[in-house]
Protein backbone atom coordinates (compact mmCIF):
# COMPACT_ATOMS: atom_id res chain seq x y z
CA UNK A 1 0.00 0.00 0.00
CA UNK A 2 1.61 3.48 -0.34
CA UNK A 3 0.09 7.13 0.66
CA UNK A 4 1.18 10.46 -0.50
CA UNK A 5 2.43 12.79 1.75
CA UNK A 6 3.51 16.73 1.02
CA UNK A 7 5.14 19.25 3.69
CA UNK A 8 3.61 22.33 4.88
CA UNK A 9 3.90 26.05 3.91
CA UNK A 10 5.74 28.33 6.73
CA UNK A 11 5.59 31.35 4.94
CA UNK A 12 2.35 32.94 3.41
CA UNK A 13 2.84 34.84 0.57
CA UNK A 14 1.01 34.96 -3.34
CA UNK A 15 4.48 34.76 -5.13
CA UNK A 16 4.75 32.32 -8.19
CA UNK A 17 6.33 28.63 -7.63
CA UNK A 18 9.71 27.05 -9.65
CA UNK A 19 11.28 24.03 -9.20
CA UNK A 20 14.29 22.34 -9.48
CA UNK A 21 15.51 18.67 -10.20
CA UNK A 22 18.45 17.80 -7.68
CA UNK A 23 20.07 14.35 -6.80
CA UNK A 24 17.83 11.96 -4.67
CA UNK A 25 20.20 11.71 -1.75
CA UNK A 26 20.50 15.44 -1.87
CA UNK A 27 16.35 16.49 -1.68
CA UNK A 28 16.36 16.44 2.36
CA UNK A 29 19.88 18.55 2.42
CA UNK A 30 19.13 20.63 -0.69
CA UNK A 31 14.93 21.14 1.25
CA UNK A 32 16.81 21.94 4.52
CA UNK A 33 18.92 24.91 3.05
CA UNK A 34 15.94 26.71 0.42
CA UNK A 35 13.62 26.09 3.59
CA UNK A 36 15.34 28.99 5.50
CA UNK A 37 13.98 31.63 3.36
CA UNK A 38 11.20 30.07 1.06
CA UNK A 39 8.20 27.67 1.17
CA UNK A 40 9.21 24.53 -0.33
CA UNK A 41 7.17 21.32 -1.06
CA UNK A 42 7.80 18.18 -1.64
CA UNK A 43 5.39 15.61 -2.93
CA UNK A 44 6.32 12.23 -0.90
CA UNK A 45 5.45 8.52 -1.67
CA UNK A 46 4.97 6.48 1.46
CA UNK A 47 4.81 3.07 1.29
CA UNK A 48 4.41 0.22 4.10
CA UNK A 49 7.14 -2.78 3.78
CA UNK A 50 6.53 -5.39 5.72
CA UNK A 51 9.36 -7.05 7.77
CA UNK A 52 9.97 -10.31 9.81
CA UNK A 53 9.07 -8.51 12.94
CA UNK A 54 6.52 -5.10 12.20
CA UNK A 55 5.77 -3.06 8.94
CA UNK A 56 8.09 0.07 8.38
CA UNK A 57 6.96 3.02 6.80
CA UNK A 58 9.18 4.53 3.98
CA UNK A 59 9.04 8.02 2.32
CA UNK A 60 10.43 9.19 -1.12
CA UNK A 61 9.47 11.87 -3.44
CA UNK A 62 7.00 11.06 -5.64
CA UNK A 63 9.63 12.19 -8.92
CA UNK A 64 12.78 11.84 -7.53
CA UNK A 65 14.95 14.85 -6.93
CA UNK A 66 11.93 17.40 -7.69
CA UNK A 67 11.72 20.28 -5.46
CA UNK A 68 8.74 23.20 -5.79
CA UNK A 69 10.15 26.22 -4.52
CA UNK A 70 7.70 29.51 -3.86
CA UNK A 71 9.61 33.19 -4.11
CA UNK A 72 10.35 35.17 -7.08
CA UNK A 73 13.05 33.90 -9.65
CA UNK A 74 15.69 36.19 -9.34
CA UNK A 75 15.77 35.85 -5.40
CA UNK A 76 15.96 31.88 -5.65
CA UNK A 77 18.57 31.80 -7.88
CA UNK A 78 20.69 34.19 -5.46
CA UNK A 79 20.29 32.16 -2.61
CA UNK A 80 20.82 29.08 -4.77
CA UNK A 81 24.27 30.85 -6.18
CA UNK A 82 25.68 31.58 -2.27
CA UNK A 83 24.19 28.40 -0.99
CA UNK A 84 24.27 25.95 -3.18
CA UNK A 85 26.30 26.89 -6.53
CA UNK A 86 25.98 23.58 -7.99
CA UNK A 87 22.30 24.00 -8.28
CA UNK A 88 19.23 25.45 -10.93
CA UNK A 89 16.03 26.04 -11.36
CA UNK A 90 14.46 24.28 -14.13
CA UNK A 91 13.85 26.26 -17.26
CA UNK A 92 11.16 26.12 -19.56
CA UNK A 93 11.96 24.46 -22.84
CA UNK A 94 9.64 26.81 -24.73
CA UNK A 95 10.83 29.93 -23.76
CA UNK A 96 14.20 28.84 -22.39
CA UNK A 97 13.61 30.78 -19.19
CA UNK A 98 13.03 29.63 -15.69
CA UNK A 99 10.11 27.85 -15.48
CA UNK A 100 7.50 29.65 -13.51
CA UNK A 101 4.22 28.01 -11.78
CA UNK A 102 1.22 30.55 -10.77
CA UNK A 103 0.32 30.23 -7.33
CA UNK A 104 -2.71 29.56 -8.07
CA UNK A 105 -2.34 26.51 -10.11
CA UNK A 106 0.48 25.27 -7.40
CA UNK A 107 -2.16 25.67 -4.46
CA UNK A 108 -4.71 23.63 -6.73
CA UNK A 109 -2.16 20.97 -6.74
CA UNK A 110 -1.14 21.53 -2.97
CA UNK A 111 -4.85 21.22 -2.15
CA UNK A 112 -4.96 18.07 -4.37
CA UNK A 113 -2.29 16.14 -2.60
CA UNK A 114 -3.59 17.42 0.72
CA UNK A 115 -7.22 16.26 0.36
CA UNK A 116 -6.67 12.92 -1.68
CA UNK A 117 -2.67 12.47 -1.93
CA UNK A 118 -3.01 8.87 -3.25
CA UNK A 119 -5.07 9.72 -6.68
CA UNK A 120 -2.12 12.38 -8.29
CA UNK A 121 -0.13 10.71 -10.68
CA UNK A 122 2.65 12.57 -12.99
CA UNK A 123 2.20 11.95 -16.75
CA UNK A 124 4.78 11.31 -18.92
CA UNK A 125 3.89 12.98 -22.17
CA UNK A 126 2.63 17.13 -22.10
CA UNK A 127 -0.72 17.72 -21.50
CA UNK A 128 -0.75 18.93 -25.09
CA UNK A 129 -1.16 14.89 -26.03
CA UNK A 130 -4.50 14.61 -24.29
CA UNK A 131 -5.61 18.32 -25.34
CA UNK A 132 -5.56 17.56 -28.78
CA UNK A 133 -7.29 14.26 -28.73
CA UNK A 134 -10.06 14.90 -26.34
CA UNK A 135 -12.32 18.01 -25.51
CA UNK A 136 -11.44 20.23 -22.60
CA UNK A 137 -13.63 20.66 -19.56
CA UNK A 138 -14.25 23.30 -16.98
CA UNK A 139 -14.49 22.67 -13.79
CA UNK A 140 -17.63 24.91 -11.39
CA UNK A 141 -17.45 24.22 -8.03
CA UNK A 142 -15.62 22.03 -5.22
CA UNK A 143 -12.01 22.46 -4.04
CA UNK A 144 -11.06 22.67 -8.14
CA UNK A 145 -13.45 25.46 -9.62
CA UNK A 146 -12.03 27.40 -12.24
CA UNK A 147 -9.63 24.60 -13.51
CA UNK A 148 -9.48 23.46 -17.37
CA UNK A 149 -8.19 19.99 -17.95
CA UNK A 150 -9.59 16.97 -20.27
CA UNK A 151 -10.89 13.82 -18.58
CA UNK A 152 -10.62 10.20 -20.23
CA UNK A 153 -10.72 6.73 -18.60
CA UNK A 154 -6.83 5.35 -17.81
CA UNK A 155 -6.59 1.29 -16.28
CA UNK A 156 -10.56 1.62 -16.38
CA UNK A 157 -10.64 4.85 -13.86
CA UNK A 158 -11.70 8.29 -15.16
CA UNK A 159 -8.86 10.82 -14.27
CA UNK A 160 -9.04 14.64 -15.07
CA UNK A 161 -5.48 15.66 -16.63
CA UNK A 162 -4.65 19.71 -15.84
CA UNK A 163 -0.97 21.33 -16.49
CA UNK A 164 1.07 22.72 -13.70
CA UNK A 165 3.01 25.14 -14.73
CA UNK A 166 4.95 22.43 -17.59
CA UNK A 167 4.00 19.53 -15.71
CA UNK A 168 0.98 17.20 -16.49
CA UNK A 169 -0.97 15.72 -14.01
CA UNK A 170 -3.64 13.39 -13.77
CA UNK A 171 -6.29 13.45 -10.75
CA UNK A 172 -8.49 9.99 -10.05
CA UNK A 173 -11.60 9.88 -8.78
Amino acid sequence: TSISVSEERKYPNDDDWCYMFVHHTKVAQTTAIIRENFNVFVHKTATFVKTKSKVIKQEKPTISGLIFIQGKPNDIKKVLHEELPDTFLANDCATGKTAVIKNVEMQFFIKAAQIEPTRIHFMKKPFEYYGKLYPQVLITSGPFAGMKGVVLRIHRDRKFIVRIGNLTIAISG
